[in-house]
């Protein structure tokens, strides 16, 4: 019963991506985002415009994030596995991938305040909103990027001839933490690459995560499957 109930929690990742996916990009119709250099005026159209449907679109989105949290435990539960009763790194990927979480719920619900009065309101406040809502949706990169490299120094530790995770996969979360990095700079920009709706900072952003997402829950899938064939 524990093995499946850790896949279901595996599985949950990707859960959460379609869901998300389907909410904030298909239905929302936030994919590609407003740009930081629209003008007020254009903000406020924007969030007037369909605005049941982004509603709706970030309410789906919001129902999926907290699947986030068992795929983050299931994946500190496999670290755990590799450091033992005495499991720093699993504690740290298991709290920043938890505090990450909460975080990440937050400017949904931002945007959601943007779309709540349209044209009830001043449209520099709902710039003002906007504006809080995708700064730290895409900018807000530490917390990620040290739970990556929690995930790969564990992954590199685990010498044994038959570890829990592939030593590819520790490569793979320094790559994704570095991915993320361009994220930081969007504070600087309202053009180009490294503005939020930029391909440094949005795009290659999505498809990192996007990646991360599904190649760990595949792996973490596998490592509870495996570890079940060993105990029997």
């Amino acid at each position: 019963m524990t093995a499946k109930v850790q896949r279901w929690c595996a599985w949950s990742g990707i859960v959460f991506l379609v869901m998300f996916g389907i909410g904030f990009c298909v239905v929302a119709g936030l994919v590609p985002p407003p740009s930081p250099n629209d003008s007020a005026q254009q903000i406020a159209d924007f969030y007037s415009q369909h605005t049941n449907l982004i509603r709706a679109g970030l309410l789906i989105s919001i129902f999926g994030v907290p699947l986030a949290f068992p795929f983050v435990t299931v994946i500190s539960m496999q670290l755990k596995r590799i450091e033992g009763s005495v499991a720093p790194l699993s504690y740290i990927q298991l709290t920043t991938g938890t505090v990450g979480t909460l975080i990440f719920g937050f400017p949904l619900m931002m945007m959601q305040a943007a779309a709540f009065r349209p044209g009830q309101r001043s449209i520099e406040v709902t710039q003002g909103l906007s504006d809080a809502a995708w700064l730290p949706f895409v900018g807000l990169i530490s917390l990620a990027i040290v739970q990556n490299v929690a995930i790969a120094v564990a992954i590199f530790n685990d010498t044994r001839p038959d570890p829990v995770f592939p030593r590819w996969l520790g490569y793979f979360n320094i790559w994704v933490a570095l991915g993320f990095v361009p994220g930081g700079f969007t504070v600087f920009f309202k053009t180009g690459p490294f503005a939020w709706h930029g391909v440094f900072v949005f795009y290659i952003g999505v498809v990192v995560y996007g990646a991360w997402v599904l190649l760990m829950s595949l792996t973490t899938r596998a490592a509870i499957h495996h570890a079940g064939a060993v105990a029997h």
